[in-house]
This record gives C-alpha cells, structure tokens and sequence, in this order.
C-alpha cells in the first residue's frame, strides 16, 4: 500500500500572553531595584558627609607644626621640609590623605627610600619616612652619593658624605640623582659595604671602577692594589665570597713588613696576591 506523505504543521505562533511577567518575578525585580536604589542613596549620602564633614571640617584641619609628626630613619628629615611637598598648618588631614599628591612627590625626592603615612585624630598627620643611607660618594661635580640599591642621590647641606670615592665608570659625568649606576658598579658598592663592615689593615680612598673585570683601590699611603673575582661584571647584589676571602688575602699580606712594593695584583684565578713596583 501507498502511504499519503505527512503534511507540514506551520509552528505555532507563541501567545503574546505567555512574555507577561509573572506576579513572582515582579516582586523580584522591584526588590533588586529598591535595592540598587538603597545603594545608590548610601553612597551619596557616604560622598555628602565625607565631602561636607570630613573634607570640610575645621576640627580636622592641622593647627600647627606640632600636628605635623615626622619619624626619620636619618637626622636630616624633620617636619619643616614637609612644606615644600604641600604639607602645612591649616590643611585637612583627610584631604591630604585622599589626594595623595604630596605622598607621591615625596616618594618620587631620590632621598627617600620609603615613606607611609597615617591620620592621628582628631587632626594629626603622622609620617614615617625611611631615607636612603649613603655607601659610598660619587666623582661627580655634585656631592652626589649612592647607596646599597644603587640609587644616586644628594646629601643634605648638613651631611657629611661617606669618605671612600667610587670613581671612573662611564657615564659618572652625567649621572643625576635618582638615576641608578652601571651595572657593574654594583660589585663596587658591595666592596664598599664590605669594606665599611670589615676589620682589614688597610683604609681604601677610592674605587676605580673604569673597567668591568677589575677594580682598582688606592690607599691612603698611596699605594694601589688590583682586584677582581668571578662574575664581577654582572653586578653583585650581596657579598661575595670570593671577594671577602680576597680582601682578608690582601689584607695579610699588605701588614707584612716583607710586602715591599707599591701596587698589590690579586687579580690571579687562585686569588693569590703578588707585589710589584709598579
């Protein structure tokens, strides 16, 4: 038997009806808008009385220096350099504090190394400030000064810069504060350090570091000594061993009576160190 092809049903057209929200969804979403509403007025509200009571209020405003409350890690800094960055009596701790501008300048000074800051009811500003410790100074027309990040920077008019002289690298002629040094003037500043730290029998008045492979120190008798040790170039960031182990070596041998000579040459792989006139 033949069987009648099956005719095509058109689809059903959907009953305009059914797009009606039902009586559950509607409360839902009058909820979520009296909610969204409910938040919008808390924050206004929360922007008025920060803005109006906060911002605005006398009672928060800084009445003198003695509301200006400075900890340094170095002498240098005290309350009354705050001014220059936008800190004096009569501005509004909470202002300050939601700007940010001054905080930001002052983390930029090169002097500075660290700075956090906190409000002090009822109008207090606190301010902590780690400053950078010089290591060794630069031979640079400024008294530039860098320390054990390698960051350049000036010392205060009342400072006294470190005596021992790191001198030669390329570019000293035009390094300007908070600009970084070489990368191999790294391992000079970690000789500086170990130096400082160290008992030896020599004082060093400076740091020749012209070449990346060798470093060359002048003594106060003006004698000279030359030194290196492995992967100098690429900038020491804590004390080699290789290095301390060198400087004891020449150390020994420099407070003997028999190390006649004017230049001392530990430059050898073994580290030994040899005397020559010249």
């Amino acid at each position: 038997m033949k069987t009648r092809p099956k005719k095509e049903t058109p689809p059903r057209k959907k009953d305009p009806s059914s797009w009606r929200l039902t009586p559950g969804e509607k409360l839902w979403i009058l909820r979520l808008s009296a909610l969204l509403f409910a938040v919008s007025l808390l924050c206004a509200i929360g922007w008025g009385f920060k803005r109006f009571y906060f911002l605005k209020n006398p009672v928060f405003a800084i009445q003198s220096l003695d509301n200006i409350c400075v900890e340094s890690s170095g002498a240098a800094f005290s309350r009354m350099i705050m001014e220059p960055f936008g800190v004096k009596p009569g501005n509004n701790v909470f202002a300050l504090m939601t700007s940010g501008d001054w905080l930001a300048r002052l983390r930029a000074s090169p002097n500075i190394r660290k700075v956090d800051a906190e409000i002090r009811l009822p109008s207090t500003l606190y301010v902590k400030v780690v400053e950078r410790d010089p290591v060794a100074s630069l031979d640079t027309p400024g008294r530039w000064v860098v320390d054990e990040e390698g960051v350049v920077f000036n010392v205060r008019g009342y400072a006294a810069p470190p005596p021992l002289l790191i001198s030669g690298f390329e570019g000293i002629e035009t390094i300007e504060p908070g600009q970084h040094v070489p990368e191999h003037v790294f391992s000079a500043i970690q000789l500086a350090l170990q130096l400082a730290r160290g008992s030896y029998s020599f004082r060093v008045l400076s740091i020749d570091a012209a070449r990346r492979d060798e470093f060359v120190l002048r003594f106060n008798d003006f004698r000279l000594a030359r030194i290196n040790w492995p992967n100098m170039e690429n900038g020491d960031r804590e004390p080699s061993a290789d290095m301390t182990r060198r400087l004891s070596m020449l150390s020994v041998v420099y407070a003997s009576p028999y190390a006649i000579g004017s230049v001392f040459n530990v430059t050898g792989p073994s580290g030994r160190v040899a005397v020559s006139q010249d």
